[in-house]
């Protein structure tokens, strides 16, 4: 996810693959090589987002 913005990891198109993988990535870059659930990850990419605080 390196070089994205918050909001385009959370756009990332998924899929459910099978009942053990519901949240898998549907992009062409990472179809090949990443076959595991993702949905955690993106909750917590979501949730620092969230808890970002502008440092001065």
């Amino acid at each position: 996810m390196v070089g994205k913005t918050v909001d385009e990891v959370l756009a990332m198109k998924t899929y459910a693959k099978n009942d053990a993988h519901p949240v898998v990535p549907d992009e062409e870059d990472l179809k090949s090589t990443c076959t595991m659930n993702v949905g955690s990850y993106l909750e917590g990419v979501k949730a620092a987002a969230e808890a970002a605080v502008e440092v001065k």
